[in-house]
Parts: structure tokens; C-alpha cells; sequence
């Protein structure tokens, strides 16, 4: 899973959805906030990172 902030200037959406591509079974979230945003939007990225966990993934 590739977590993209919708505001990030470092890293484009196409450079993190090829990421995805890259993997067997990647996904790509889009969250609010720039490339900094795990410190500055914690509970957007947690939500999908559970999901993967209880998957199993």
C-alpha cells in the first residue's frame, strides 16, 4: 500500500501510483495533506492502515 498526501509537492501522485503498479497486489490511498502528512493528519492514514493489518497483508 502507497499512502499519497493529495497536497505533496516531493513526491506525484503518478511516481506513487507506479509504486503500486510495481507490486503484485499494490494499492494507492490518496490523504489530505502534504508529504508530511503522517504528523499532521495521523487519524486519515490509520484507517487504511488497519484495514491492510486485519487483512492480513
Amino acid at each position: 500500500m502507497v499512502l499519497h498526501g493529495a497536497d505533496d509537492l516531493l513526491c506525484t501522485e503518478e511516481w506513487a501510483r507506479s509504486l503500486c503498479r510495481l507490486a503484485r497486489d499494490g494499492r494507492f490511498v490518496s490523504l489530505p495533506g502534504a508529504h508530511s502528512f503522517p504528523w499532521t493528519h495521523p487519524a486519515a492514514w490509520s484507517a487504511p492502515v488497519r484495514r491492510l493489518a486485519e487483512r492480513g497483508g
